[in-house]
């Protein structure tokens, strides 16, 4: 930016330019006052001095014709008389001229005039008397008579005489006075002249002396104080010409260039550098300098004994205050120790790298050494639990289930603790299903709310939508903690899990989940505590109740990913109410949800049989939402006084749903009430029941139920029996045959259908997935790698693929690249995938899905999570 200030020279020139100015007005005020003198000049000259003249002319005048009249009568000569009279005459012209130059407004003129009038009178009388007495001197009597007259007008000529010399007098005064005014006016004309222009001059020179000090002597004083300071800077100094020229350098820029200054003055920047480091690393840095004024950058100096010194440079451009270039400053700061502090540090990140690459094959080493182990005790404990046992077999295989699914959760805290202190927790971006994922965790966590005889409810607002992007495995994660927690925690009651939205865009929306139990309840002191690693309300929780104390801490650190925020509301005895938000951008296409009403429900009247009122209010919430009409039973008693109100004015329900465990009537007994009752038998009946036993299933078709429903119910669960319900009334009007719906019954039969291939090389494992796949309703067969996988794939269909990641010969990752390449000659390329590992370590998920998979089930495989993936990809899990 050029500098508006005036240069030295400008600045001279314009103090030089006061000067002359200041002359130049003394010279116009000396030519106006000489004309003002010569105006007053030509005023003595044109009135002053001429009335001076006229004055004494006319004094000499009167007295030459008082003269020759005093002659005419003393010779007798009347030609004296005459003459006397011509010079009267020429007295009254001069008199009468110098009244016209005195100017009518003048005092004087009033004077003149009775002088010209006196001497005009007295002319006349003396030309009278006097050429009588002049005519005749000898006549005594007449000159006796006439020397009167002559005595009078010698007293009258007396008086025009003073009054002629007074004129004389006053002009003469007058004149004299003008002329020294003219004399003073003229020598202060000089003095003023001559006093402006020695002020302006010493003003000048004032002037110029103040820009000379501080243009040229004030820089000079800075430039020797810089040159002084500069000596003390660490950094080097260097300052250089237009022409590139070293001008300048301090000691610092000597010292580190090995130079003395006789050396440097004069030079060129190219010998404080190689080659190579002016053409890559100092022009570059220069052109910036001259482009914007300053550049920066890492310039690599070398010193006289050969070593190269690396330096942060900064060169800026030296500009004059209008903007021109002068030259360049160059700082260069020694950069040794900070590179030498950079290189220790690469040195400790690789090593770290290092040692936390060595902890993480660790960790993947014992998750898989320790997993795969604990898979097969899992999948055996889960296969007996299928198999015919007694009551003492039962409880013994139920508790072994219990403590691998404690050991699991421990071991899968410990490797999440470890994730979020090495930093290495991450959040996935998948599509997927809200209400799927939260319908299978409702449907694991209930069993273990039902073991303690707890009812587990849950509900989804109508507006919350289903497809969204995020992390659902985090998400379970997170949901599975804070119900599991709910669970343990509580002996009597309900747990309630509602989801709703906080706030929605058009592109994202936040979602709330809230956790209610009626459990033991926080103390309000300890509300800050439940969040911290470790932590727990009181040391006797850990010994009554287990656990490590990390499973809040990691929720809460998954929630703050998921962009929201994670808290509680609770008080001792008073139950516990945990809730959490999180962030989730929607799914590019929405399409509506699979469960809309048909019209064979829309005019269909429903009675809800409940004696949980937050149960009541769910169902409802469906059937609202489905737009059918309903009415609410606290009671057996109570709903079927409802139902004979209802038929006695022909209005009946269409259906009933019915809660198996209700005091004083449960729902069996409704049931068998209502089908031996012809007045309201022709209704549907769905029993829901969180106490389902095996073998309860037939008893409820025998009583008449047309479905018999698990708790906590999926909309889309609840949806489909009662289609199924509705629907199988003609059938069985026409072949009297009856079936009881289910949530497994339709999926069992599509199921059947269909093939799974097994790639697995742990036998026990193979045999152990086998098992389990098949008792899903699935056709199964096995591969030992993923080699032998290839050929199977080659010579048969399926339907999925179940994966194995570690394996001999060829491992998962590469069979499934391999199955995805078209070149291939596998039957179906683009064949469900769904990988099985026993790492669950971060980027296993990622590689899986890079690799071409569809989906990741951990191991130790739970059979519901290893069915869902299994239906979902195969197309037969429905929307919840």
């Amino acid at each position: 930016m050029k500098n508006n200030s005036l240069s030295i020279s400008r600045k001279i020139w314009l103090s030089m330019s006061v000067l002359i100015i200041g002359y130049f007005f003394s010279m116009v005020l000396g030519f106006y006052l000489g004309f003002r003198m010569e105006q007053r000049l030509a005023g003595v000259s044109d009135q002053i001095f001429p009335l001076s003249q006229k004055s004494e002319f006319a004094l000499t005048t009167f007295k030459e014709m008082a003269r020759l009249y005093t002659d005419a009568v003393m010779i007798g000569d009347v030609a004296l008389s005459d003459r006397a009279g011509v010079l009267s005459t020429e007295l009254q012209q001069t008199l009468a001229e110098m009244s016209e130059l005195t100017g009518s407004e003048s005092p004087s003129y009033g004077r003149f005039e009775q002088t010209i009038e006196a001497l005009r009178a007295y002319t006349a009388d003396a030309a009278t008397v006097y050429s009588k007495m002049a005519q005749d001197p000898n006549d005594f009597s007449l000159m006796r008579q006439l020397s009167g007259e002559a005595a009078t007008l010698a007293q009258r000529s007396t008086v025009i005489k003073t009054q002629i010399e007074h004129y004389t007098q006053y002009f003469a005064h007058e004149l004299k006075k003008d002329l020294a005014d003219v004399r003073n006016t003229s020598r202060r004309q000089n003095f003023t002249n001559l006093f402006i222009f020695l002020g302006v001059a010493i003003c000048s020179l004032m002037l110029i002396s103040v820009i000379i000090s501080r243009s040229i002597v004030g820089p000079l004083q800075r430039t020797f104080m810089l040159e002084k300071v500069t000596e003390q800077f660490a950094d080097g100094i260097a300052v250089t010409g237009m022409d590139g020229t070293i001008e300048f350098a301090n000691q610092a820029w000597l010292d580190m260039h090995g130079l003395e200054m006789e050396a440097v003055i004069g030079g060129k920047m190219h010998l404080f550098h190689t080659p190579e480091q002016m053409d890559h690393e100092y022009f570059p840095v220069l052109k910036r300098a001259q482009e914007a004024g300053i550049g920066v950058g890492e310039v690599g100096h070398k010193h006289q004994n050969g070593k190269i010194i690396p330096a942060f440079m900064t060169i800026s451009k030296v500009e004059d205050e209008q903007g021109h270039i002068l030259g360049t400053i160059h700082s260069a700061h020694d950069i040794t120790a900070q590179k030498q502090h950079e290189d220790e540090l690469k040195q400790a990140k690789l090593a770290a790298e290092e040692a936390n690459s060595a902890k993480s094959i660790f960790l993947a080493t014992m998750s898989h050494e320790i997993r795969t182990p604990l898979n097969g005790v899992m999948g055996v404990l889960n296969l007996l639990l299928s198999t015919s046992l007694d009551r003492e077999q039962l409880d013994l295989i139920q508790t072994g289930k219990t403590s691998a699914d404690t050991l699991l959760a421990v071991i899968s805290d410990i490797l999440d603790f470890s994730k979020i202190e090495a930093g290495k927790l991450e959040i996935e971006i998948l599509d997927f299903n809200l209400r799927n994922t939260i319908g299978e965790l409702v449907t694991q966590q209930a069993m273990q709310a039902h073991g303690k005889g707890l009812e587990f409810t849950y509900s989804i607002d109508v507006d919350v939508p289903s497809l969204l992007q995020g992390d659902p495995g985090r998400l379970r994660q997170v949901l599975l903690n804070l119900t599991g927690n709910a669970a343990k925690f509580t002996e009597q009651g309900e747990i309630s899990l509602r989801v709703k939205i906080a706030e929605e865009t058009e592109s994202s929306v936040q979602i709330k989940f809230e956790v209610i139990d009626t459990g033991i309840g926080i103390p309000e002191d300890k509300l800050d505590q439940v969040f911290q690693a470790f932590e727990q309300t009181d040391s006797s929780t850990t010994r009554i109740y287990g656990g490590t104390g990390l499973g809040l801490s990691i929720s809460k650190k998954l929630v703050e990913m998921m962009d929201g925020e994670i808290g509680v509301e609770s008080g001792l005895g008073k139950g516990s109410k945990f809730w959490f938000t999180a962030v989730f951008p929607k799914q590019r296409h929405q399409h509506s949800d699979n469960s809309v009403l048909p019209v064979s429900i829309a005019d269909k009247r429903f009675l809800l049989v409940d004696d949980n009122q937050t149960n009541l209010d769910i169902l409802g919430g469906y059937l609202a939402a489905w737009g059918c009409a309903y009415d609410m039973a606290s009671s057996g008693k109570v709903g079927l006084s409802l139902m004979h109100a209802v038929a006695k004015v022909n209005a009946p329900f269409d259906a009933v749903i019915v809660d198996m465990m209700m005091p004083g009537m449960d729902g069996a007994e409704l049931g068998r009430r209502i089908k031996n009752d012809p007045s309201i038998s022709d209704v549907k009946m769905v029993m829901l029941t969180s106490m389902g036993l095996r073998g309860d299933a037939p008893k409820m078709k025998q009583i008449g139920f047309d479905a018999y429903l698990n708790k906590p119910v999926r909309r889309s669960e609840l949806f489909n029996a009662l289609i199924f319900a509705f629907g199988q009334k003609a059938k069985k009007e026409t072949d009297n045959k009856f079936s009881l719906h289910t949530k497994h019954s339709l999926l069992e039969r599509e199921r059947q259908n269909l093939n799974v291939l097994i790639v697995e090389d742990n036998r026990i494992n193979q045999k152990l997935l086998a098992k389990l796949v098949e008792k899903f309703g699935f056709k199964v067969d096995a591969a030992p790698n993923g080699k032998v996988a290839l050929e199977m794939l080659q010579a048969s269909d399926f339907d999925v693929v179940l994966m194995d990641l570690q394996m001999p010969v060829m491992d998962g990752l590469e069979a499934t690249r391999r199955i995805r390449d078209p070149n291939t000659p596998v039957r179906n390329h683009q064949i469900p995938i769904i990988a099985l590992t026993a790492n669950a370590m971060k980027g296993d998920r990622e590689m899986c899905i890079n690799a071409g998979m569809n989906d990741y089930v951990p191991k130790p495989v739970h059979p519901q999570e290893l069915l869902n993936a299994i239906d979902k990809h195969t197309g037969q899990l429905p929307e919840q």
